[in-house]
Order: C-alpha cells, then sequence, then structure tokens
C-alpha cells in the first residue's frame, strides 16, 4: 500500500481555502491532528490493525486492547515501566511469553491443555472468535435474505493489516467488510440494487463501501466524496484493492475526465460537490457521518445532491453522537438524530426505517426514495 506524504500534505493545504461548509467540524477537528501525526510516523501499512481510537472514526480500526497484556502493562507502566531496565526486561519477556501462547491457541486446544496455560485469556480469544463466527453466519443470513448470494464470492482485501481477519470457506473477511456488507444487503432488500448504476458516498472513510459494492456489482461506478485525512487514506487503500481503476485526487486538481469507461471508483473531496459534471447518482449513501457534522453542513450537501440521487441510505446514531462539553471537547455542538436527518431530505418520502439495535446508542437504516423529478441521464 503506497504510503504518499506530499500527496497527504497537498489535500491539507487545499483544504484551508475551500468554504467552512466543507471544513471539518468540531467532532472531527479533535481528531485530525492526532490522525495526521500518525499517518506521517507511521503510514498506512497497519492501519487497519492500529490499536488506538486514532483512526478508529474512519474505519480503520476500533479501540482495543491486547487480551493478555493490557492489565500487566498498565501496572509496570504504573510501577516505573520505561524508566527501570529490569522491570522493562520484565515486561518484554512476558510479552514474548504471551505471544509464544497464543500463537500455540489452535495446538493446546488440539491436545486439551490450553486451559493450564493463561486460561482466561485464552478464553477470551475463543470468545473473539465465536463472536467472528456469529458475525459470518449473520451476514450470510442477510446475504440469503436479500437475495444477493454474493458473500461467498467475494472477500475483504486484507489490505492495511486487519487485526480482525478470518477464513471461512476459502474467503477472507473482517467484522469491518460485513458489516458494510450488511448495510448492501438492506438496500438491497428494497430495491434492485443492480439497476444503481452510480454511487455517491459523502464521508466514505477507508473506503470500505466502496470496496464491497464494486466488488459484489460489476456494474457499479463508485464516487467516495470526503475531506482529507480521510480522502488520502480511502484514496490510497482503493488504489491499492483496485490497481488503475481508481480517480484520485491528483486526477481531480490535474482538471483529468472522470472517465467511467476506464475508472471505477472516484476518490472526490467533498468541495468537487460544486462542480462535478452532470450525473445521476442511483443511490447515496451516509453512514455514521452526517451524525458528526453540524446541521448546516449537512443541509448544504443535500442542496447540492438532492437533484442528483434517486435513492438515499443513511444509517445514523439514532439519538445522535455525544454533545461538545467544553471548549476543549470533543463531540458535535448541535447533534442531530435520526428524525432530524430526514427532515433535512425534504424531497425524499420514506421507503423503509429499521432500528439497528446494540448495547448502549443505538443505530437506524433508512432507505428513501427521490419524489422529484430527476434529470436526464448523463
Amino acid at each position: 500500500m503506497l504510503h504518499d506524504i506530499d500527496i497527504l500534505r497537498k489535500m491539507m493545504r487545499d483544504k484551508e481555502s475551500v468554504s467552512h461548509l466543507f471544513q471539518p467540524t468540531n467532532y472531527w477537528q479533535f481528531y485530525e491532528r492526532e490522525t495526521i501525526r500518525y499517518i506521517e510516523s507511521n503510514g498506512l501499512h497497519n492501519f487497519r490493525s492500529y490499536s488506538t481510537s486514532t483512526l478508529s472514526a474512519i474505519g480503520g480500526s476500533r479501540e482495543q486492547a491486547p487480551l493478555s497484556s493490557w492489565f500487566p502493562k498498565k501496572l509496570l507502566e504504573f510501577r516505573g515501566y520505561r524508566k527501570s531496565s529490569n522491570i522493562a526486561r520484565l515486561f518484554h519477556v512476558y510479552s514474548e511469553t504471551v505471544r509464544l501462547a497464543e500463537s500455540l491457541a489452535p495446538l493446546l486446544r488440539v491436545l486439551n491443555i490450553e486451559d493450564f496455560l493463561l486460561p482466561q485469556d485464552l478464553r477470551s480469544l475463543k470468545d473473539f472468535e465465536e463472536l467472528l463466527n456469529e458475525k459470518y453466519r449473520h451476514s450470510k443470513l442477510l446475504d440469503e435474505i436479500s437475495g444477493l448470494q454474493l458473500l461467498n464470492s467475494i472477500e475483504d482485501s486484507l489490505i492495511g493489516c486487519p487485526y480482525d481477519k478470518f477464513e471461512i470457506n476459502g474467503k477472507a473477511y473482517t467484522r469491518a467488510f460485513l458489516r458494510v456488507y450488511d448495510q448492501m444487503a438492506y438496500v438491497a432488500r428494497h430495491i434492485n440494487i443492480n439497476d444503481i448504476g452510480l454511487v455517491l458516498e459523502i464521508g466514505s472513510g477507508y473506503g470500505a463501501s466502496a470496496e464491497v459494492y464494486v466488488k459484489a456489482l460489476p456494474n457499479v461506478s463508485y464516487f467516495c466524496c470526503d475531506i482529507p485525512p480521510q480522502l488520502y487514506v480511502a484514496q490510497q487503500y482503493l488504489s491499492a484493492v483496485f490497481p488503475g481503476k481508481v480517480y484520485t485526487y491528483e486526477n481531480y486538481v490535474s482538471g483529468d475526465v472522470m472517465d467511467r469507461s476506464r475508472y471505477k471508483v472516484f476518490c472526490l473531496p467533498s468541495w468537487a460537490l460544486e462542480n462535478m459534471p452532470e450525473l445521476d447518482f442511483g443511490l447515496f449513501i451516509n453512514s455514521a457521518s452526517f451524525q458528526e457534522m453540524e446541521p448546516e453542513i449537512v443541509e448544504n450537501y443535500y442542496r447540492l445532491i438532492e437533484d442528483r440521487i434517486e435513492y438515499a441510505y443513511l444509517f445514523q446514531l439514532t439519538h445522535g453522537t455525544y454533545k461538545k462539553s467544553s471548549a476543549t471537547s470533543g463531540g458535535s455542538i448541535n447533534p442531530l438524530g435520526i428524525d432530524e436527518h430526514m427532515a433535512i431530505f425534504k424531497r425524499f418520502e420514506l421507503m423503509h426505517r429499521e432500528e439497528w439495535h446494540r448495547i448502549g446508542n443505538p443505530y437506524t437504516h433508512i432507505l428513501m426514495r427521490n419524489t422529484g423529478a430527476k434529470k436526464p441521464a448523463a
């Protein structure tokens, strides 16, 4: 996966000169500096297994603590880890022992002796493995209900070294890949997804949805619109997944033609929506990023796309994200819940709504149809 810091820096410079309506709001300003610092220091080789929340907001990873070493590491840090060489050596030996034990877990399971070695951690690893099994079975069921019947024919690229990769029936999957597949299956239950043609996504994260749609639906052209640094991560990732088939930011600033016979994926800055060629999109997608924006930002995006799209799929926190609580905190200043999002899409009628239950703050799927006259096809 190619890392070109000059492209990222150009994106960030260019972003500073556009309207505030295309700038990160308070929610993302809280993450931006640390995200850029990580990318500059580490590149993108392991961005899908980075174990803090820095990249989790764009779907690159989810914050997770190593099962076996989290508590002892915190304990050793408290007692002077990094200051005492003896404690540092002790922690290193412990960590290496844990890694060896975890690598031997399958053998220990066969020999029926795993409970004698770090039983709590090994049970946790088996529980996580079973959660992956359940996630696959859930996605397989939705695949059949939706009529797609495509799950066993596509797989995750595994580029970016996702920490939760697994294999079933000779295909590689991750939770992020299956979560996006589930969203596509939801849409496919209600419209003929094979006829959507062009897909537009605002807030495309690292490109997971584009990867799934393009792999599953050969006739689809996918437009990813986002602000940097998210856009940088997406175009670098998707360029590795679909070599030679991605229209990049460099193409955009050079004024290259958006040739759909040549490119399958188009990675564009959000401000490109103001001067995008006249295109009709069969489907618009926003998954968990409108919820991070202020109302005037979402309303501006709606104004730019309302005449261009036939169907709109939203997947948002039902009650909105957390509210900014201090001068330096993250969160939205005026959080939008799912009903406020629907009110913004005033020319659209509700086709289907489904609650996506989870512990804590739930999400909601929404599928809407444009009731206004569509422009002629490009």
